[in-house]
């Protein structure tokens, strides 16, 4: 409903549901087969399965965030260096 206000506990709720249902988180736990290509503390890189072009990956961090200001800058970083990395690798 619009201008709804959420107690920190329907938030909670709420992220946990989109975590539970998230089909990236599934394949993140091996719940779901995924083409893993590159996979460290942080984050996984997995082919996509309706590529763009030869070599298209999906790289993201291993925790389920939400929104982009919500993940940690060191975890963008990160996911930086990796997507240099693989991309070095794919040329």
């Amino acid at each position: 409903m619009a201008g709804e206000q959420l107690s920190q506990e329907e938030i909670a709720k709420r992220m946990q549901l989109m975590k539970d249902n998230c089909i990236f988180c599934k394949i993140i736990k091996k719940e779901i087969e995924g083409k893993i290509v590159f996979e460290d503390d942080l984050c996984i890189a997995i082919l996509d399965i309706s590529p763009a072009t030869d070599g298209h990956l999906l790289l993201m961090p291993k925790e389920h965030y939400m929104m982009l200001p919500m993940v940690p800058d060191e975890v963008l970083g990160h996911l930086s260096v990796i997507s240099k990395y693989l991309s070095d690798l794919l040329r």
